[in-house]
C-alpha cells in the first residue's frame, strides 16, 4: 500500500514540477 502511494506522489510531484517548469 505505501509503495503504491509513493508511486502516485512520484507521478504527481512529477506533473507538478513540469506545471512550474512551463510556467517559469
Amino acid at each position: 500500500m505505501s509503495i503504491f502511494c509513493r508511486a502516485q506522489l512520484n507521478s504527481f510531484d512529477k506533473k507538478t514540477r513540469q506545471n512550474k517548469a512551463k510556467e517559469r
